[in-house]
């Protein structure tokens, strides 16, 4: 059966203001292009840190770009890999990207997630694909290229796709571009956002969700990365990895503010508030 073409269904958006959220990854507009996309990618995830602080807290689900807008953008927050992606998509949108919705399942314990797993951002310029994410925690730093079987370098990193007997895309990564890793599997069919909310829910809510009871923090940084969870603090910069072990919630509030610029006990009383 032929499958849809990408942007001839794409994903439904609402309108966010654009200039307020180029301004939050301190970037000006421009025309689109890929050397602006890999700007925004990468600026995305220095500024913009993967955070599950409201699933720890258990704040209210609100599934609503609205609110994640104002969390990520007004707030100045980070957000889970849904949050990030989706939030991410009506940016391009608004700036006039062409561009599409897909599915990845996540490669953890050695399976594949569910559906739904995670929205990737796939974007069409000069007639090529190129597939975008700004969850941090995938470490793909700037678009990749959707061909299969050619090895990408990203800075530290290299990336390729393959294709499985189904034709779904896998994405591997290799610290020596020998020994891959999977990453995400996805099939090129655009998805609606609402698709997502099953298993967005599923996170916020579930006691087996993998952010329900660890507090996680990371961001990437020009040098590196920086982790923050209940326990330790995990600082990469220029290949040198430091662990600062924490003895309890005043360490963590401390290196959250340092880190992040993000208050731990205002957003612990914004939980009590809602």
């Amino acid at each position: 059966m032929a499958r849809p073409d990408l942007f001839k269904t794409k994903t439904k958006v609402n309108q966010i203001p654009v200039d307020a959220y180029l301004t939050r990854i301190h970037l000006e507009k421009e025309d689109t292009s890929l050397a602006f996309l890999k700007k925004l990618q990468k600026n995305h995830l220095y500024y913009v840190p993967f955070e599950n602080l409201d699933i720890v807290f258990r704040k209210r689900l609100d599934f609503n770009v609205g609110r994640f807008f104002k969390k990520i953008v007004t707030k100045k927050r980070g957000g889970i890999g849904t949050e990030l992606n989706l939030l991410f998509y009506h940016l391009l949108v608004g700036l006039g990207f062409d561009c599409c919705l897909v599915s990845a399942r996540i490669y953890n314990n050695d399976k594949w997630g569910p559906d739904f797993d995670l929205p990737l951002v796939v974007s069409r310029i000069d007639g090529t694909n190129y597939l975008t994410s700004v969850d941090s925690l995938s470490a793909i730093i700037e678009p990749k290229k959707l061909i299969p079987d050619s090895i990408q370098l990203d800075y530290n990193r290299y990336f390729r796709f393959v294709r499985d007997p189904d034709e779904n895309f896998i994405l591997l990564k290799s610290a020596d571009s020998i020994n891959f890793q999977r990453v995400y599997q996805f099939e090129m069919i655009p998805k609606e956002i609402i698709q997502f909310l099953e298993r967005y829910s599923y996170f916020y809510e579930s006691e087996d969700s993998p952010y329900f009871q660890k507090k996680i923090v990371f961001k990437l940084t020009k040098e590196g990365s920086i982790k923050l969870t209940d326990t330790s603090i995990q600082i990469v910069e220029r290949g040198i990895e430091t662990n600062i072990p924490l003895l309890h919630d005043d360490h963590f509030a401390s290196k959250l503010q340092e880190h992040f610029g993000l208050d731990y006990e205002k957003l612990f009383r914004e939980r009590l508030d809602q």
